[in-house]
């Protein structure tokens, strides 16, 4: 019955489109009964079938961040809005139910009322709490997620989600990097896929990169050809982005999964690193990019490094006098000519939130080593994709950590989604370590290491 009510909806909201289309209306109009469409089915899973809908946004997430507006619609905003709707009542009744609590629940609840009490004192109150809620909608999935998958099937499932969410993305990286029609950024014409920026782009390949690498060694041999190609397609996209940040972050990741189980990644690592620097002129001008001096002779900044610890001085002046609220979330780059986000969250949290919201988030990323702590340990017990994931986990936090010094990362609403999903997944193999060995059936991707 759910799968013929959602054929129906979709194809009224298709032909609907196909006959805007034949009218003469525009293409962005014409999408708009397939997004009502694709609404009124979120809706309906929202409501009856909670983990398809939690599924389902994962899977659409990052391809549908750089839809801005469809017509009047604004999507990224009301996919966020739908979630927060339907993950508080969900939430709601998961905490009267006496559902375990999470390791990173009360470091979030901290963070996040640390934002509201920053958004009190803010000189534009309005963008302060939509930029709140942008962050609380990450914080809210990293909780659920926790609730919602604790078993060998659920991991499978969101692990499914993870994967898929890519398709789009890397697919039109991979046209962008064709066709050289990507996003000038930097003097560079750079890729960015599905995002708007190439950065946040970067970033959630990583995290889809070591999540593949991590499961290589821990999936049924026929299925390691095919995720082996996956993860080659989003390395060239990932190069092709030209991220330098990413581009360690990734390398200190393998580093990890090197260590804890596979060896052989270093080499291949250094081979593939030196082919991207030969085969690409864009790749190594960016790498030498950073030996150029700090700044040229009338002192402007001639590489990005130099440039970001001008603006992490600019952006720390912006806090005297307000260090135990901060000046609001989101406003640094509401505050200065620049109008750019620190590019360094640790930064931004004790600028923006104060000291009470760098406590709240050292406190949460803390509790994040501490589960990528016990996935090391556990790893002896798990085989197959929880043992993946697992690893796969220590390795995108390692990443993440070292993103978080240069980059914009929870400012990012479509990053901490995912954020949240691979913490989610190393909680899930947490919990399947402890169960006992199943007997009798093989999960689907569970196979041999022959």
């Amino acid at each position: 019955r759910d799968v013929r009510v959602s054929l129906l909806v979709g194809a009224v909201g298709v032909v609907l489109a196909v006959a805007l289309l034949i009218s003469g209306v525009s293409a962005a109009y014409a999408a708009i009964p397939v997004a009502t469409a694709g609404a009124v089915l979120l809706v309906l899973a929202g409501i009856f079938r909670f983990e398809v809908f939690v599924l389902t946004l994962i899977i659409v997430r990052a391809g549908a961040d750089s839809l801005v507006d469809i017509g009047p619609l604004q999507v990224n905003a009301f996919l966020s809005i739908l979630f927060l709707v339907f993950g508080l009542i969900w939430l709601a009744g998961s905490v009267r139910s006496e559902c375990p609590k999470t390791i990173t629940g009360a470091p979030s609840l901290l963070f996040f009322v640390a934002g509201f009490l920053s958004v009190l004192g803010a000189a534009q109150p309005m963008p302060t709490t939509i930029e709140l809620l942008r962050v609380g909608s990450g914080l809210l999935m990293l909780e659920i997620l926790q609730r919602l998958v604790r078993t060998r099937e659920t991991l499978n499932r969101l692990l499914a989600a993870l994967l898929l969410s890519a398709v789009v993305p890397i697919g039109l990286g991979l046209y962008q990097a064709a066709t050289g029609s990507g996003l000038w950024v930097a003097g560079f014409v750079r890729v960015v896929g599905t995002f708007r920026h190439p950065v946040p782009y970067s970033i959630y390949l990583v995290i889809i990169i070591l999540t593949i690498v991590a499961l290589l060694p821990n999936v049924r041999t026929k299925l390691r050809i095919p995720l082996a190609i996956y993860a080659a397609l989003a390395v060239v996209v990932l190069v092709s982005s030209l991220t330098r940040s990413a581009w360690m972050a990734l390398a200190l990741g393998i580093v990890v999964i090197a260590v804890l189980q596979s060896r052989w990644l270093i080499p291949l690592m250094v081979v593939v690193a030196i082919g991207a620097a030969v085969l690409s002129p864009n790749v190594m001008q960016r790498v030498t990019e950073m030996a150029e001096p700090g700044t040229s002779t009338v002192g402007d900044p001639t590489n990005s490094l130099t440039w970001r610890i001008n603006y992490w001085k600019e952006t720390l002046d912006l806090a005297d006098g307000r260090t135990v609220t901060g000046i609001g979330m989101g406003m640094v780059q509401r505050s200065t000519p620049e109008e750019k986000a620190p590019h360094n969250d640790y930064l931004r949290v004790v600028v923006e939130g104060g000291v009470l919201a760098l406590a709240g988030y050292i406190w949460l990323l803390v509790a994040l080593v501490r589960l990528a702590l016990k996935a090391v340990r556990d790893r002896g017990r798990l085989r197959g994709p929880p043992k993946g994931v697992a690893v796969g986990f220590v390795a995108s936090l390692a990443a993440l950590l070292l993103l978080g010094i240069v980059s914009n990362v929870i400012s990012q609403v479509v990053l901490l989604w995912y954020v949240a999903t691979i913490a989610a997944l190393a909680a899930a193999a947490h919990h399947v370590a402890a169960e006992p060995e199943p007997v009798q059936r093989e999960e689907a991707l569970v196979g041999s290491n022959d």
